[in-house]
């Protein structure tokens, strides 16, 4: 998502009362399990991971109750914004994925 995008989707939480958190697989998954704990608690079941690329690896910071939105296939031509739309990642789906 654009930064814009991002903030609109933050906002878009916020006015649900629920909160997001912006992580780095590489860098979350190299912390030890007492920091990723802090960061994403066991009992927060309802997660939702935006990956605008492959989602493999991100299920497992989902965990069985999350959601993960990414790109299951490639290929598609056209603009950028109309590709973010089609495949999910606009600021409303995100939202609506998220307070679900």
């Amino acid at each position: 998502m654009l930064i814009l995008g991002v903030l609109e989707t933050g906002h878009g939480l916020l006015s649900h009362n629920a909160h997001a958190k912006l992580l780095s697989e590489e860098l979350f998954f190299a912390q030890e399990e007492k920091y990723r704990n802090k960061v994403l608690p066991v009992d927060m079941k309802n997660r939702l991971v935006i990956e605008a690329a492959s989602p493999f690896g991100w299920h497992d910071i989902a965990g069985l109750e999350g959601n993960v939105i990414g790109m299951e296939r490639f290929g598609a031509s056209a603009p950028g914004p109309v590709l973010m739309e089609a495949f999910g990642f606009s600021v409303e789906n995100v939202v609506d994925k998220a307070i679900q």
